[in-house]
């Protein structure tokens, strides 16, 4: 059976791309704004689980497609991708403050059979004071606005700020190998 990732992100193809497994991707088309929640975990899941409908929608053939969404969560707030550099600076600078959350929503989909299981997972992550002149370079990265919270867990820059944090950077990219791992143990797989 094919393997579908059912995303735009490079940050999600770039952890399959270190799993050396073949896939294709089928970008999902769907608003994310017009799905809403003030939990993060259903939010996730809710962007993720359309992302997986629509895709679904769209393979002819026996597959399993993945799909994922994730939030920022600081400080009570749910944080998508910033909307502008300021905010994306707003973001930055208010991560020495209080940890963020980066939570993550999955879906692993048969298409043969229509068995979909899915997961929220989150994990924290702690920053020191960055510098302005940092946080000036960092929000001017295109990856940042591509990123949820404008958190660029993976950039060598970020990674001299952070104290600490109980997750690893797949999952900060958007798409935990674990998880997934766990998601097509549920199909009786091993990827």
């Amino acid at each position: 059976m094919k393997l579908i990732l059912g995303s735009s992100s490079k940050f999600r193809r770039s952890v399959m791309d270190e799993l050396g497994v073949h896939y294709e991707v089928v970008v999902p088309d769907i608003d994310e704004k017009a799905i809403r929640s003030n939990d993060p975990d259903e939010l996730v899941l809710a962007i993720a689980n359309a992302k997986a409908d629509a895709v679904v929608a769209r393979v002819q053939e026996p597959a399993f497609v993945i799909t994922s969404d994730q939030v920022v969560v600081w400080n009570g707030q749910i944080r998508e991708k910033a909307e502008s550099i300021e905010q994306a600076k707003e973001f930055i600078r208010s991560y020495s403050e209080h940890s963020a959350v980066v939570v993550n929503g999955m879906t692993v989909t048969n298409t043969e059979t229509g068995k979909r299981v899915h997961s929220v997972e989150a994990m924290h992550v702690w920053y020191m004071p960055i510098p302005e002149d940092i946080i000036d370079l960092i929000a001017s990265e295109p990856d940042t606005m591509l990123s949820a919270g404008a958190l660029r867990f993976e950039s060598s820059i970020w990674q001299k700020f952070m104290i600490h944090t109980d997750g690893s950077a797949d999952h900060a990219m958007g798409l935990p190998k674990k998880q997934l791992f766990d998601l097509f143990k549920q199909h009786g797989l091993d990827l």
